[in-house]
């Protein structure tokens, strides 16, 4: 699986998408990522969606060096958001590859099956 990926420059998996996570925990991040493509003279990449995190594979090396992730994980970090308006995992990486990372660098790959028990969730039984 991992060799496909490399050939096929995929540098972030996951079993399932999510459309978007509750509304509650995610209030100002997509401010945060429209200030940073207006202010960079980007725009959004892709449709919002959350990949499941629970369980996902991720070329940490690929997004160490992407400078548009380092700097809006540092925005990110300096608005303490995170701590005030619990903004998990699931809707960051959302919000990076949605806007940031063009999407054939990444998949919903339904191979991956997995059980999460606290959750109670079985991905692509």
């Amino acid at each position: 699986m991992i060799d496909n990926y490399k050939k096929s420059n995929i540098v972030f998996s996951f079993g399932y998408y999510q459309k978007t996570d509750d509304p509650n925990v995610i209030i100002g991040l997509n401010q945060i990522f429209e200030n940073y493509i207006k202010m960079n003279n980007k725009r959004q990449k892709n449709e919002l969606k959350m990949p499941y995190t629970n369980c996902m594979i991720v070329n940490v090396q690929y997004f160490k060096n992407n400078s548009d992730v380092i700097n809006i994980l540092n925005e990110i970090d300096s608005s303490d958001c995170i701590f005030s308006n619990r903004w998990g995992d699931l809707p960051i990486w959302g919000y990076i590859l949605s806007y940031l990372i063009d999407n054939n660098y990444y998949i919903e790959d339904k191979t991956i099956s997995y059980t999460h028990g606290s959750h109670v969730t079985t991905i692509n039984p």
